[in-house]
Formats: C-alpha cells, structure tokens, sequence
C-alpha cells in the first residue's frame, strides 16, 4: 500500500509546521515532521491499525483516525492500494467542522 496525501491535508500539515516552527523553534518543527514520518510508515505496514473515527460514520468513506502526537491526529481513508490522508485534526477542536471538511 502507499500513501496519498489530500491537497487539504497537505495544507493543513505545512500549517501545523509553520506554526509550530514559528513559536516552537525549527528543531521543534522537524521533530514533528519525523514523528509523522514514522507513523506514515507504519500505516503503510497496518494501514487498518487507526479505529474508525464514529463521528463520520454514513460518509461516502471509512475514515480511520491514528494519533500523530498529542494533540494532532491524522484521518485517513483506504482506497484500493492507497491510503489517503484525508485531513490533521486538532484534538481540542471542535469535531462538527471536520464533519463538514469531509465528503
């Protein structure tokens, strides 16, 4: 299997870096980068591994969730050979807007 990242996904990461390099320091910001990495990675191996987010149940995909580190998940769908990062969710958000980002 391989990954396939979302557009919005793409964008909503390079934010998170951005942010966290501007108030946490570059170090900080390529420490996230390798933690995602390594969780990709794993995903490719387990890609059933992240349980299924119930909050978006009844959408046209099975979106699973896998914590990327606190308070960031990653939210993901498989799709034949691809696993596609649909979108990096904020824990501490407000889970009726991802509800509504997704399809």
């Amino acid at each position: 299997m391989k990954i396939v990242w979302n557009p919005a996904a793409e964008d909503e990461w390079a934010e998170i870096i951005d942010y966290c390099g501007y108030n946490y320091g570059q170090a900080e910001a390529e420490k996230k980068n390798k933690r995602l990495a390594k969780v990709l990675q794993y995903l490719e191996s387990y890609p059933e591994i992240g349980h299924i987010n119930e909050d978006l149940v009844g959408k046209k995909y099975e979106y699973r969730e896998f914590i990327v580190m606190k308070p960031i998940k990653v939210v993901y769908f498989i799709e034949g050979e691809d696993i596609v990062i649909a979108a990096f969710v904020d824990m501490r958000r407000d889970p009726k807007k991802l509800k509504k980002q997704l399809k």
